[in-house]
């Protein structure tokens, strides 16, 4: 039994897909997935007593490239039975690590904890057996009680220490998985709308800066500045401005939402959440056809990235619905409308990639996480 050695935030955990895009002159691509699973990276900081503060600076002076059991702090739960023996209840509804041969640390309340293995799991994901009694001289209460998994990781260069002059230190580490795993995304489920994920979460704070690329080429040989392009349509690129993960929940939902794009592989759904078509007359229950003030048939249609819409009603909720025709100011709806509910705000459902192969998950105080993405809108042609 030892004092347990726990991340502080900040804390920083990074997806790297591999995925290979190859954009043609017109604008359309071709992409390609390059590895299954994600290769995830830590970074953040340990605040270390002087025994474990002299114990890190000899582990990082005698094995540079060894093996570290990293404890993922955004992953942990509570147990649910008094630990006594080798039996460990959970509930397993977000747990994603309990399988058999995961390490773990287990904590008690006063801080001291002990690492040891499942060696099974039961009771639909909840009963963990695992190799190891708890030690004499602790209490491991139920409710009071936190399971961390453990992530073999391997240290990356350039870690930092330094010490205050309190006997106590700080440990800044930064560190990639051995490993690559699945991400089920367990307890979680993503809208789908026309065979496409939906990013349905509303981002933080104010609308989402957006950039333009036009494939445009500017000529200036002496003479008349000339611009020129291949391109039917321009590329819009959307940054999120954040979402927020306050619990278990949503951190399952990005793991879900995230493991399905699998970096720039996956097409989705990604409301602008702007006001991008104005009604002209409200739609009455059943109908199918929607006034709009804007020329929706000559400025959109032509897009194929933007043939589907969302439609947020004064009640809070949102509709979706395909555009299937439209004329200068109505737009033909692929279903019928349904219900008298008031329209608030027509936004852009596009059709989207994300920018990057990596997404990165940021922890602050609280442990209190937040994600932010690039998405570039794509034609399905």
């Amino acid at each position: 039994m030892t004092a347990a050695l726990l991340p502080a935030n900040p804390f920083r955990w990074s997806l790297r897909w591999a995925t290979d895009v190859r954009t043609a002159a017109d604008g359309t691509e071709q992409r390609e997935a390059l590895a299954v699973y994600p290769r995830e990276a830590f970074s953040g900081s340990f605040y270390l007593p002087d025994a474990s503060y002299a114990t890190i600076r000899q582990m990082l002076s005698a094995g540079p490239a060894g093996l570290f059991e990293l404890p993922l702090v955004h992953e942990v739960v509570a147990s649910v039975n008094a630990i006594t023996s080798t039996t460990i209840t959970i509930t397993a509804t977000y747990a994603e690590w309990n399988t058999a041969g995961r390490r773990i640390l287990v904590v008690g309340p006063s801080g001291n904890g002990y690492k040891t293995t499942i060696s099974s799991v039961g009771g639909g994901g909840a009963t963990l057996t695992v190799g190891d009694s708890p030690p004499g001289g602790e209490s491991y209460p139920a409710g009071l009680t936190m399971i961390w998994p453990l992530e073999n990781v391997l240290l990356e260069d350039g870690q930092q220490l330094g010490r205050w002059p309190v006997n106590a230190g700080r440990w800044s580490y930064s560190a990639r998985q051995t490993t690559a795993r699945a991400m089920a995304g367990t307890g979680a489920s993503v809208t789908t709308f026309d065979g496409l994920p939906v990013l349905d979460r509303r981002p933080l704070g104010a609308e989402a800066s957006e950039r333009v690329r036009s494939g445009v080429t500017i000529s200036d040989a002496g003479g008349a500045v000339a611009g020129s392009t291949l391109w039917d349509r321009s590329q819009h690129v959307r940054a999120g401005n954040g979402w927020r993960i306050t619990g278990p929940a949503d951190r399952q939902w990005w793991r879900a939402f995230l493991a399905g794009q699998r970096g720039q592989l996956g097409a989705f759904l990604f409301p602008t959440w702007r006001p991008d078509l104005t009604i002209d007359t409200q739609p009455s229950s059943g109908d199918s056809v929607i006034e709009v003030v804007e020329d929706y048939e000559a400025l959109w249609w032509p897009s194929l990235a933007h043939r589907r819409l969302q439609f947020e009603l004064t009640d809070g909720s949102v509709q979706y619905f395909a555009v299937d025709s439209a004329t200068a100011g109505a737009i033909t709806i692929d279903g019928t409308w349904p219900s008298a509910a008031a329209v608030a705000k027509v936004s852009f459902l596009e059709t989207c990639r994300l920018e990057s192969d990596v997404a990165t998950i940021e922890y602050g105080p609280g442990w209190i996480g937040r994600v932010s993405l690039a998405a570039v809108v794509v034609q399905e042609a």
